[in-house]
């Protein structure tokens, strides 16, 4: 919903091309990099700093929701975001397959990818309409609450404490 967003505030499709861009440059422009920590740090560390990428991505969102809307807060919120996904898929894949026996470990994948994608799906289809109902401030606060059930998901497996792999 963020190119709608700007777009309704007088941000030409250039801004927005160049937004998305830095949104998908941080999916997957620093993938290594968080293959690398999970490795060094522990993924459970890794997906605790996820959740704290899209903490300020929504925060920046937020901001930009409730004032003047600009075009280098939401590239920088959208970059972030980026960051954030990558950091948890990256983590998240690493634990997958080492707790999956490896005979099952490509279909457990693929179901865990298809369900990220089917709830990934069903949220930008809730998107358009609480987008017309309450603006970019009630997407962001959307955001804010799937961010607290993963933040709680993760303190219950014990996310960032010594033993966490």
């Amino acid at each position: 919903m963020t190119p709608l967003h700007m777009d309704h505030h007088g941000l030409g499709l250039e801004l927005i091309g160049i937004t998305i861009g830095g949104h998908i440059l941080g999916m997957y422009g620093l993938s290594p990099v968080f293959g690398y920590l999970t490795d060094k740090y522990s993924a459970g560390r890794v997906i605790l700093g996820g959740h704290a990428l899209f903490a300020l991505s929504l925060v920046l969102g937020l901001i930009d929701a409730l004032g003047e809307s600009s075009f280098l807060r939401l590239s920088v919120a959208l970059f972030v975001l980026g960051l954030g996904w990558s950091a948890c898929l990256i983590a998240g894949s690493t634990l997958l397959t080492k707790e999956i026996d490896p005979t099952h470990r490509m279909s457990v994948q693929g179901l865990s990818d298809a369900g990220m994608n089917f709830g990934a799906a069903a949220l930008a289809a809730l998107s358009g309409p609480l987008l017309a109902i309450g603006g970019f401030a009630a997407i962001t606060l959307m955001g804010f609450v799937v961010l607290a059930v993963a933040v709680i998901a993760s303190i219950r497996a014990g996310y960032g404490t010594a033993h966490t792999t």
